[in-house]
């Protein structure tokens, strides 16, 4: 019985697969841990309000689930609701009393032309609107993009 080396044949196979093999193990946890950032986090009026002067909007569509399950109901009066949400002061078309940006609901789309030149169309920005009855009571709120 003769011992003999491996071969450099065999050792590039081995090198090659321990690079896809970790390789893709790299890959994989990078994907899980950029990907698994929260959507949702709870209501919290102060930075609800900054994030409309931070233009940090996006905030404000993480914290819509708790919003809307668990702080905003039905009766509440137009100065409970402005307490927590603060002003507003951007207004939109519609059958509504208030309404909060709450950022775009999509990158949008854009095109290039031959010339090279390049359009873009943004996407439509997404509003949380509030009604109130005539006795200024919260009655309905919606999501809606404009």
């Amino acid at each position: 019985m003769n011992y003999e080396p491996p071969s450099s044949t065999s050792k590039r196979r081995f090198w090659i697969a321990f690079l896809i093999i970790g390789g893709s193990i790299t890959v994989t946890g990078l994907y899980f841990v950029l990907t698994t950032t929260p959507s949702h986090i709870p209501f919290d009026s102060q930075r609800w309000k900054d994030a409309s002067l931070n233009r940090g909007i996006e905030i404000r569509q993480m914290m819509l689930l708790d919003l809307e399950r668990n702080v905003l109901h039905r009766g509440m009066t137009i100065d409970e609701v402005e307490s927590l949400l603060g002003r507003s002061s951007l207004s939109i078309p519609g059958d509504h009393d208030l309404a909060y940006m709450l950022g775009s609901s999509g990158a949008g789309v854009g095109s290039t032309s031959r010339s090279g030149g390049t359009t873009h169309i943004p996407g439509r920005n997404q509003w949380l609107t509030l009604t109130f009855n005539e006795h200024d009571r919260l009655v309905e709120w919606k999501i809606v993009s404009r």
